[in-house]
């Protein structure tokens, strides 16, 4: 299973320069199974329905949910407390600005042993719990 950063289903919805890698990305979790946060989807409404309009917002979370092979994760204490650690672990400012919500990323995907964090986020790169897919 790989987890899907909310900039995968972003730069597809905004259709931005990679939005072909993040379409791949997608692909490749519709075949082998793929997970994302509860944290993604509120990051992936905001973001389209302000960048673009709530109808696109409404059809790419829509699509994220009737999706069979995408697994979405609630936000447990579990992976909160591990967030933690990690965003203590990895953030330094003006180097590696981890956020809160990519810290819950890195933890969902490390808590359910997915093979690899699809995202275009540099601040992933030194990540060392989970293989990083950086488009």
């Amino acid at each position: 299973m790989i987890y899907l950063d909310s900039w995968v289903w972003l730069e597809y919805g905004l259709r931005g320069d990679q939005w072909t890698g993040a379409r791949k990305s997608i692909d490749d979790a519709l075949a082998d199974g793929g997970a994302v946060s509860t944290i993604a989807l509120t990051e992936i409404d905001y973001i389209l329905s302000r960048e673009v309009d709530r109808t696109t917002a409404d059809l790419v979370t829509s699509a994220i949910e009737d999706f069979d092979a995408i697994h979405i994760v609630p936000v447990s204490a579990e992976i909160a407390l591990y967030a933690s650690r990690l965003r203590s672990k990895y953030y330094e400012r003006r180097d590696n600005e981890l956020s809160y919500a990519d810290a819950i990323h890195i933890a969902t995907a490390g808590l359910l042993d997915c093979t690899a964090l699809h995202t275009g986020d540099a601040d992933f790169e030194s990540v060392q719990e989970i293989e990083t897919v950086v488009h």
